[in-house]
């Protein structure tokens, strides 16, 4: 499967991999397609979005996924208290597992 930018431009893929997120106490496993990103970490596509009955209220700034189940808010560039970066850059072989430490706002400790 190819990939394409906003702009157009072809992206290269890199490899493919099942990515586990947790999200707020929801594990929701996706496979998902590694490539070079220059503004974002990860981008949801649209398979992901149908697969979890995702809806994006931008009135309430709120991403709801299956059927209201977690209400997560939406991320912006100018929003950084939502966002949950990697801690330091790692190099994951293929067909391997890894633990990635993370950033995340104190919000998020519980």
């Amino acid at each position: 499967m190819n990939l394409f930018s906003a702009e157009g431009a072809q992206l290269m893929v890199k490899g493919m991999t099942d990515l586990r997120l947790y999200l707020n106490g929801l594990i929701v496993v996706h496979k998902v397609r590694v490539c070079p990103l220059a503004d974002h970490d990860i981008i949801l596509g649209l398979d992901f979005l149908k697969e979890n009955s995702t809806i994006l209220s931008y009135q309430e700034n709120i991403l709801n996924l299956r059927d209201d189940l977690v209400r997560l808010p939406l991320y912006s560039k100018t929003q950084h208290i939502s966002c949950i970066t990697v801690a330091k850059n790692m190099c994951v072989p293929p067909f391997t597992e890894v633990i990635i430490p993370v950033i995340s706002p104190t919000v998020f400790n519980n």
